[in-house]
């Protein structure tokens, strides 16, 4: 880390106040009186394109003075080694491995998890099992009433054996080419059709008997012995679930298409156990649903402890990015310029102790993870990048304007954002409304983690119009998150038309408006605006003329 701080002293500024006034003096002398004349000329000839030329004429020749007085002011600071410098700390840019997590959600499932309901009406003669006892594939559950269709399988099954008995017999005689051939062939007939009454009356009597489809654990025993059950709804008779084979499928936004793949690392959280899972991905859908433009995930979930439930809500993070030699910064350091480029401050170790150099350095930046990001160019591994120190709005503090409708509320707060973009803040300037919409409308893309990073890092927020429209508990929540993630670190401009007291009306809660209010006004400017509106006071001023 590098620290340099030097305090100015007064000779310095007595210094620095004599150049300044000579500077502007000969500037006077020279050519004030001459300049002075030519512009009333010009201003009396009326002549709208000379007065324009003019005015930029004089503007470039106050930046150029303004210019020379910089250049002054650093040589004397230089060479009566009185400079002084700001205090900064820095961080070393270091290779390292990165990996990208999509945060999505979704609810346990399985595949094993079903009603089973009786084949055959009749009465629910035995339940042989109970509640949460586990059981094995094909072990027999319950038995219905046959209605005596036993006894039909026996007689069924005492004149296939007769028919069997005359058919061998009958097949020796034919062998030894002793009785005719219609012989045979009726008792053959007659033997397998017996057969087949006695399988189909097998059938017909299993179906009074329930048997487990698989292994498992009797959920619910829903019918009790010597109900009346039959076949279709409303009938089931047991759950069971099998918990070993456990998943969770999840929507994922087609824009992650290219990197969601099968076999990708991804890890489970679950909430309400405060267990994670590792996995990996077992399939991935071959369809884009049209509503929602995403596709589904089945992520596999080993369930060893037995405690994962279905439709148990879980938080998939699942790796769809990795690099092993990434540049890895916190998104705390980055600003960003009017034009939309960000940039980072490198310092360079000059000659003498705990002083270095610094220039601006524009970045190209890929894919963020919690508070770092991924600079894809404009940095080097081993760059030490100033963290704390780099220009940042004064002390983050919020400012409030409070006022009537038509009092320049918005004006001020657009001439504010305007002054920050010139000094290459990052600004953004939004109606509450519209903010509230952003972020409903990224919450149901699942985009809203990318929404808020982008939020937190604007050097300064104006939210413009608060108070005009009222909202329901949900926007306020969400409207209350945003603003609580730059409560005493970034800037917040807030242009209402309530009182503090009233801004219980616009959020409905008393408790959240008093929370709200408490982090905004801490440390912050609250500029009283009332007043006549300025938009009634030029429609009168028309409608006189």
């Amino acid at each position: 880390m590098i620290f340099t701080k030097i305090h100015q002293r007064k000779k310095y500024s007595k210094m620095r106040n004599i150049i300044y006034f000579l500077t502007v003096l000969i500037l006077l002398v020279s050519c004030g009186s001459e300049k002075e004349q030519s512009v009333s000329n010009l201003i009396a000839s009326g002549n709208l394109e000379d007065l324009r030329t003019k005015k930029t004429e004089i503007s470039d020749q106050q930046k150029q003075l303004e210019a020379n007085i910089r250049l002054l002011d650093s040589a004397i600071a230089t060479k009566s080694g009185e400079e002084r410098l700001p205090l900064v700390t820095t961080i070393k840019a270091k290779a390292q491995k990165f990996d990208h997590l999509l945060e999505l959600q979704g609810s346990v499932k399985t595949k094993q998890n079903v009603l089973i309901y009786p084949e055959m009406a009749g009465t629910l003669q035995r339940v042989y099992v109970k509640e949460g006892q586990r059981v094995s594939k094909g072990q027999l559950l319950a038995t219905i009433d046959d209605g005596g269709m036993g006894s039909q399988l026996a007689q069924l099954e005492t004149q296939a054996a007769l028919a069997k008995t005359t058919f061998e017999r009958q097949k020796r005689l034919w062998d030894q080419k002793i009785g005719s051939e219609i012989q045979y062939l009726q008792a053959k007939a007659q033997y397998e059709a017996n057969e087949n009454f006695v399988k189909q009356a097998e059938s017909q009597l299993g179906k009074s008997k329930i048997r487990a489809p698989f292994s498992g654990i009797i959920d619910n025993v829903i019918k009790d012995q010597g109900t009346v059950v039959s076949p279709g709804p409303g009938s089931e008779v047991f759950r069971i679930v099998n918990l070993s084979n456990m998943y969770i499928e999840v929507d994922v936004p087609e824009n992650y298409l290219g990197g969601i793949t099968s076999g990708k690392d991804a890890m489970v959280y679950f909430p309400v156990l405060g267990d994670t899972v590792h996995t990996k991905i077992r399939q991935t859908g071959n369809f884009i649903n049209p509503n929602n433009r995403a596709f589904t995930v089945e992520i596999p979930v080993p369930n060893k402890k037995g405690n994962i439930k279905p439709n148990l809500t879980a938080k998939v993070n699942i790796n769809d990015y990795s690099s092993d030699e990434a540049i890895v910064i916190p998104q705390s350091i980055i600003s960003e310029n009017a034009k939309g480029d960000q940039y980072v401050y490198i310092a360079k170790q000059s000659g003498t102790e705990n002083r270095a150099s610094v220039h601006r350095q524009v970045i190209i930046t890929g894919k963020t993870q919690g508070s770092v990001v991924e600079v894809l160019t404009g940095i080097s591994n081993g760059d030490e990048l100033i963290k704390e120190g780099a220009r940042s709005v004064k002390d983050g503090q919020n400012v409030i304007l409070a006022g009537n409708p038509g009092t320049g509320k918005t004006h001020l707060s657009i001439g504010l954002a305007i002054k920050a973009c010139m000094e290459d803040y990052r600004v953004f300037f939004t109606t509450v409304p519209r903010l509230i919409t952003q972020i409903r409308e990224s919450r149901s893309q699942k985009t809203l983690r990318t929404l808020e990073g982008r939020f937190e890092k604007y050097d300064l927020v104006i939210c413009d119009e608060f108070g005009y429209i009222s909202f329901d508990k949900e926007g306020a929540e969400l409207l209350f998150s945003h603003l609580s993630l730059r409560a005493g670190r970034k800037s917040t401009i807030i242009t209402t038309n309530l009182s503090f007291d009233r801004w219980s009306e616009i959020f409905g809660d008393p408790v959240l408006t008093a929370a709200l209010v408490d982090r905004l006004t801490h440390k912050a400017h609250i500029v009283n605006m009332n007043g006549k509106s300025y938009r009634v006071k030029e429609t009168k001023k028309l409608l006189n003329n």
